[in-house]
């Protein structure tokens, strides 16, 4: 094994246990928020965000190892019958189509900070 194959073992080791901690997380938050609203009768408003919040992160870390064993959905059926040509062109289509996507959220994603003067989540806020 070299030391490229190294890292991305390494890697997605990594990046299983950091979804399996974000999945254990956001299962926690959830339980704790349906305990909260059902047993309590109140509602802990920050269990609600940080379920939220784990969701996204789970999506965008998943979409990573989902992307790096080619387990993305797609239709088989169609894709199957096709030469092997066209689907390697169908595979850095999607590939480019990921990377579009991903420009586009990290540009957006640094643009939006100054239209956004404080954090709009309640549990930031314990006033």
């Amino acid at each position: 094994m070299n030391i490229i194959s190294k890292f991305y073992h390494y890697l997605d080791k990594l990046l299983k246990i950091i979804i399996l901690a974000i999945s254990i997380l956001m299962i926690i938050s959830t339980f704790m928020q349906v305990f909260s609203r059902e047993i309590l009768q109140d509602t802990w408003k920050w269990t609600d965000e940080l379920s939220r919040i784990c969701l996204v992160w789970l999506a965008f870390t998943s979409s990573a190892l989902g992307i790096r064993y080619g387990s993305h959905i797609r239709i088989d059926s169609l894709y199957n019958v096709m030469p092997k040509k066209v689907r390697a062109v169908l595979d850095w289509l999607g590939y480019l189509c990921v990377i579009v996507f991903s420009a586009g959220v990290i540009k957006y994603g640094f643009a939006l900070p100054p239209y956004i003067s404080f954090p709009r989540l309640c549990a930031g806020r314990w006033a």
